[in-house]
Formats: structure tokens, C-alpha cells, sequence
């Protein structure tokens, strides 16, 4: 199943990913029954948008920061003597680390 919206508005909201319970975004009400379990390899964030095959093309490519990238978290950092396993790191240009709630 998918969804187009025609836009999206994230002024000062949290990014939650795979929370479950009811959630509103403009005036659409998702109730999610389950929680999110598997495993998440990165996600990347753009301001612009990206087409099917532009999608499918750039989906196992490395990709660098830009200005059109604003949230690029890998899920494999930080290693070596770090010892908090909860964060994550932005590796796009915004800095936008964060910590990972309920880990």
C-alpha cells in the first residue's frame, strides 16, 4: 500500500520511526497496531523529489552530502571506544545526530 501527499509539513516535529499507536498528520489519522521490528540499514532525507528510477538507481549507492540531502543516518556509527549504543549519527550536511529512544 502507498500514499502520495500533495504536501507535508515538519516544522519542529520529532521523526519517529516505527512507533506504534495513532498518529495525525495533516488531518490524516494512521492508527499503526504493532511496533517496527527488523532491521534498518540507512535512511536518507532529500528536499526534493526523487522519481522511481531515480530511487531504484541510486538505492545501493554511496551517496555524499549535498544540499538537497538533509538527513542521511547509516545506523553504523559510532564505533570504537564509544560506549553509547543509542545514537546516531547525520552524515548529511545538517548534523542532525540523534538518539535512538526505547534501543
Amino acid at each position: 500500500m502507498s500514499t502520495v501527499f500533495s504536501s507535508l509539513n515538519f516544522d519542529a516535529v520529532d521523526l519517529t520511526i516505527g512507533s506504534g499507536g495513532q498518529a495525525r498528520l495533516n488531518n490524516i489519522l494512521f492508527d499503526q497496531q504493532q511496533t517496527f521490528s527488523g532491521s534498518l540499514d540507512e535512511i536518507r532525507f532529500y528536499h526534493t523529489s526523487k522519481n522511481l528510477n531515480q530511487i531504484k538507481k541510486d538505492r545501493f549507492v554511496t551517496v555524499y552530502p549535498d544540499e538537497d540531502l538533509k538527513l542521511y543516518f547509516k545506523f553504523n556509527e559510532p564505533s570504537g571506544s564509544y560506549s553509547a549504543r543509542n545514537i546516531v549519527l547525520d552524515s548529511a550536511k545538517g548534523n542532525l545526530h540523534s538518539k535512538i529512544e526505547n534501543y
